[in-house]
């Protein structure tokens, strides 16, 4: 048993949530690249604080960020700043589960 690196889900081998969600597909293939890496690494230093835990009064280093329009949805957006947010891990999780849950 170990967690997923993408979503912290408890798995035994691979996880199927995400094997879904990227279609079998290399995190190259599914836009996250190092032009990403870096565009990630610099919105992080902008945006040094979780911005959904900001307003809430709650001071959490952002560590991931997050397309609010999904790259499978808008490819174009992918590296538009207005549609990433900077993110604790804990609040990256809930906004793709509520992504998930909306999907089903």
């Amino acid at each position: 048993m170990r967690f997923c690196a993408k979503c912290s889900r408890v798995v035994d081998g691979r996880c199927g949530q995400c094997d879904k969600r990227t279609n079998n597909k290399t995190t190259n293939e599914n836009g996250y690249d190092s032009t990403w890496k870096r565009m990630s690494e610099n919105i992080r230093k902008e945006r040094p604080l979780c911005e959904d835990c900001l307003p809430e009064g709650r001071i959490v280093a952002s560590v991931e960020c997050h397309h609010i329009i999904p790259i499978s949805q808008d490819r174009h957006r992918r590296l538009d700043p207005n549609n990433i947010v900077a993110l604790c891990k804990r609040c990256h999780q809930r906004r793709h589960e509520e992504l998930n849950n909306a999907r089903s």
